[in-house]
């Protein structure tokens, strides 16, 4: 389904004098909207704070983040308060904390820091303010970013396949793959990516969450999935973290998938009453803003990546606009399928005893992977890869 994206006709050169403007332009919550335009480098300061007083903006931290890059750093000056309580003033090109916020907000700051190994000097006021000496939609900037994604850069898996094509063997040579996984049952049922027809498949969601993986850094969501050939310009986003990204906004067929959302059902009954096209165009009004500040080159999101898996948020519509000055978005192919052969946790099976799932051993996902795999990939002359690393979520049968 569309998720109004706007593509436009030219898919191989830009005309800059009537290119077509970003869909990914920052939106706000309507109310807001009006007081964010207070700190944009061309409208009016806010409200220096004094002691003790409450600055006159309330708004989130990734609101806060892309209000930053979209100002004059040195024209930038005034105040605001994010949700959780915690007071910033912009003074002398700097984000400064005015307040240590409530209780909650500093045990939980504390803990991610631990978490991470950084030491108190690590705050969001340094954040902020390096996001205030970055202007995300530079040129410069985004040129920097789209070409580091070259998928030059990236393995072919047929020039591997020897080796990897074998369970148990590593390449022996260096790889870099973006890849999707998708639930196992999916590859039983020839369903999505694990369809003849994959390709169309990919292209009728606009937009889908992938990783990076090489040699050393093999973490993935699933166990199963495909391995992509992504245009460069299709790249929207990379992250060394998981972005909790919700791709699936907006889609009545696809709550169920939502992953930021509680009530299901109700975020179900709110969608269906929305017009069409306020529906529809959730994805890149809402969701996709809050994260183009991630603008890290592979090599960056790999150097950064521990323990667990990356995001990279990928358009795989043709025909889309993305990048000031760069060639409209052009189709993401399938270039081979592939089986993390890692063993199922502890917790893995806890969590499917909770849900009462059949949890697959690490040889009934390979058993099951070569059965329906196999076909597939000869069906559209693409090779498999075995990956040597591990999994965030376990492969069950319910």
């Amino acid at each position: 389904m569309p998720i109004g994206l706007n593509p436009v006709q030219t898919t191989n050169v830009t005309n800059t004098s009537t290119h077509t403007k970003s869909p990914y332009e920052l939106k706000v919550q309507p109310d807001k909207a009006k007081l964010l335009q207070d700190i944009a480098p061309t409208g009016p300061t806010l409200k220096q704070p004094t002691t003790g007083e409450k600055t006159a903006i309330t708004i989130s931290m990734d609101e806060a983040m892309t209000a930053m890059t979209a100002m004059n750093k040195e024209q930038a000056k005034g105040g605001f308060t994010l949700d959780d309580g915690r007071q910033f003033e912009i003074r002398d090109m700097h984000v400064i904390r005015q307040n240590k916020g409530g209780l909650i907000s500093r045990m939980k700051e504390g803990f991610i820091k631990a978490l991470h190994g950084q030491g108190a000097s690590s705050s969001d006021a340094k954040k902020l303010t390096a996001a205030l000496h970055q202007k995300a939609d530079n040129p410069a900037v985004q040129e920097n970013f789209v070409r580091s994604w070259d998928s030059g850069g990236f393995t072919d898996p047929t020039v591997v396949s020897g080796e990897m094509g074998v369970r148990g063997h590593q390449s022996k040579q260096d790889f870099q793959f973006i890849v999707h996984t998708a639930p196992i049952t999916h590859l039983m049922e020839g369903k999505g990516v694990f369809s003849i027809d994959a390709e169309s498949a990919l292209t009728s969601w606009d937009v889908a969450c992938t990783s990076i993986v090489n040699q050393s850094k093999t973490f993935t969501y699933g166990s199963v999935g495909v391995i992509l050939k992504v245009p460069e310009q299709n790249v929207i986003a990379a992250s060394p973290n998981d972005l909790m990204s919700e791709t699936n906004i907006g889609l009545l067929d696809r709550t169920e998938d939502l992953v930021n959302v509680s009530d299901k059902n109700a975020t179900k009954t709110r969608y269906e009453a929305m017009p069409d096209y306020e529906r529809t165009g959730l994805l890149a009004k809402k969701e996709l803003p809050r994260h183009q500040r991630h603008t890290n080159t592979p090599s960056e999101v790999l150097k950064k990546t521990y323990g667990m898996r990356n995001e990279i948020l990928i358009c795989t519509s043709g025909g889309v606009n993305l990048h000031e000055g760069q060639k409209a978005t052009e189709k993401v192919e399938i270039a081979g399928f592939f089986l993390n052969d890692s063993a199922p946790t502890a917790s893995h099976q806890d969590l499917a005893d909770w849900k009462g799932e059949t949890l697959l051993s690490k040889n009934d996902k390979y058993e099951l992977f070569k059965q329906h795999a196999e076909p597939l990939a000869q069906k559209l002359g693409v090779p498999i890869i075995y990956l040597n690393g591990t999994a965030d979520i376990a492969e069950v049968l319910k």
